[in-house]
């Protein structure tokens, strides 16, 4: 909340203004020592809609066994979001770009048009687990004939 005058001064407004859709990652909390990594668009009428992320990575985010940071695993979720013009993007968050089955479970429960691939690699410095979310994500958009697109937050060399 406290950035939002900045993203909304520096972001928001040009995009409203030019009917565009920005979104944005945010890790939100959604209760005592929860977390849920999500997409939040921002639609030119002032209006938001939020996709979030249905499997944390086991161990390091996803920590059932703790009652501090731990982020919120519910594979009944929605990770859709309207993106404009016909589009809804299916948003995949880091780990869940190698899980299979939640593509699967996309495709036959929503048809979305495209994916979206969230990715921070700031604990790989080889590159390899980066490489291989990729290779794995694109592969799923290419074998159902989706869209694809895909941000990362990379290390700093």
């Amino acid at each position: 909340p406290s950035l939002y005058p900045v993203l909304d001064l520096e972001v928001l407004r040009q995009s409203r203004h030019a009917g565009r859709v920005p979104v944005v990652g945010l890790d939100i909390p959604v209760g005592p020592g929860r977390l849920q990594s999500a997409a939040v668009a921002f639609y030119p009428d002032g209006s938001t809609a939020t996709a979030v992320a249905r499997q944390p990575v086991p161990g390091a985010l996803w920590k059932p066994w703790s009652t501090e940071g731990s982020f919120v695993a519910d594979w009944s979720a929605s990770n859709l979001l309207d993106l404009g013009q016909g589009d809804r993007a299916a948003f995949y968050f880091c780990y869940e770009e190698l899980l299979p089955s939640l593509f699967l479970l996309n495709e036959l429960m929503d048809k979305p048009t495209m994916y979206v691939a969230l990715s921070n690699t700031w604990a790989d410095a080889s590159g390899g687990a980066d490489r291989l979310q990729r290779l794995h994500s694109h592969g799923m958009a290419l074998l159902f004939g989706r869209a694809y697109l895909r941000s990362v937050n990379r290390p700093v060399p």
